[in-house]
């Protein structure tokens, strides 16, 4: 089964400010239905994409990343991206001034969202793009600065690759993650052995074969647990022998098990 399938997704773009942010910090709250698509575009500010619900599926030029509710995605200015969302999604975005965001520099970053932090960027969005900028409500700007600063950092994503011989592998396990196929099995379609190809994973991905394919099951998995499938169904659509494997296998790459996840979602 294609999850990542983009046919009839609904698009909308996002609103653009023409003259520039007109405050420091500028909310921008959207609900999304399922299968909605938010076209590829830029911006030249940064933004902190953020759902309070739902999954966020955010393609860049890096890769693709996948934002549940416990984290947000920084992206810097100028940086193209693509939103996509399965299920009902409730964007709680936020645009800055440079000017205020120099020590979170110039690269996308996956951060942790706790519950300081998550307040802050709901009471923001919750201020509406017309809003009055105070003395009260500067200083709740500069302490999420500060929490987006110290924020723990996290590199949840799968990361594009321009190898070849790679390509054939990772195109077959995202449209099927349930396949049981191993290196072995790919080294004559891509006229590489099982060690290079190996060595190209630790190259490309920063991980082994084995490793990269259960992070594309958990984060298949992720979208999978917005939609309250049962747990069975998703481990047997993610190709797991048992519900406990599935079930070990996310709570190693989320820290929690998946039903705990779902709860907390």
């Amino acid at each position: 089964m294609d999850i990542q399938s983009k046919t009839n997704y609904q698009s909308r773009e996002q609103r653009h400010y023409p003259d520039g942010l007109p405050h420091p910090v500028m909310p921008l709250s959207s609900e999304f239905s399922p299968m909605t698509q938010v076209i590829k575009h830029a911006h030249p500010w940064s933004q902190l994409a953020y759902s309070s619900q739902g999954i966020l599926q955010i393609e860049t030029d890096q890769g693709l990343f996948v934002v549940p509710p416990q984290q947000a995605l920084w992206l810097p200015p100028n940086m193209t991206h693509q939103i996509t969302c399965q299920c009902p999604t409730r964007l709680r975005s936020l645009h800055f001034q440079d000017h205020i965001t120099a020590p979170l520099g110039d690269a996308i970053q996956t951060l942790a969202v706790g519950p300081l932090l998550q307040a802050l960027i709901l009471e923001v969005c919750h201020w509406g793009r017309d809003y009055q900028l105070s003395t009260e409500k500067q200083r709740v700007i500069d302490v999420l600065v500060d929490q987006l600063v110290s924020a723990p950092k996290q590199d949840f994503f799968i990361p594009n690759i321009t190898d070849k011989r790679l390509q054939p592998i990772v195109s077959h396990f995202n449209h099927h993650p349930e396949s049981k196929r191993t290196l072995n099995d790919f080294a004559n379609q891509v006229g590489a052995s099982t060690r290079t190809l190996h060595r190209l994973f630790l190259l490309n991905f920063a991980m082994g074969f084995n490793q990269w394919k259960q992070r594309i099951r958990v984060l298949k998995a992720l979208t999978l647990l917005d939609q309250d499938l049962p747990i069975k169904d998703i481990a047997a659509t993610l190709g797991y022998d048992s519900d406990s494997s599935f079930i070990a296998a996310f709570k190693q790459q989320m820290g929690l098990p998946p039903k705990q996840y779902r709860k907390q979602n």
